[in-house]
Parts: structure tokens; C-alpha cells; sequence
């Protein structure tokens, strides 16, 4: 996963089913920008169920 990749959000929450952009990484955490919910950056590590659309 790298800046710009669109992914699949997959995860057990509210968030699951969305799709996103990654807007910033920092080590092995990437922050996803969603359009449903713009105010906020959904974090992600290795342990979440991200399902990577396009790099």
C-alpha cells in the first residue's frame, strides 16, 4: 500500500465496504481518506482487513 492506492475498506465496523484513497503513511500505518466520511482519515495497520483496488 503506498500514497494514492485505492482500497476496500473490509474491516468488522461502520467503516466496512468503503472504499478510499490512502492520503499519508508512517511506518506500517497508512491513513485512508473516505468520501462517505471526509472529516475523518480511517487508520490502518497489518492487523486491519484492507483489500487493495488499484496501487
Amino acid at each position: 500500500m503506498n500514497i494514492g492506492s485505492i482500497v476496500r475498506l473490509n474491516d468488522n465496523n461502520e467503516w466496512n465496504g468503503l472504499y478510499g484513497v490512502v492520503k499519508y503513511m508512517h511506518k506500517d500505518v497508512a491513513y485512508i481518506f473516505c468520501i462517505q466520511n471526509p472529516c475523518y482519515l480511517y487508520v490502518a495497520t497489518q492487523k486491519n482487513d484492507i483489500c487493495i483496488i488499484n496501487e
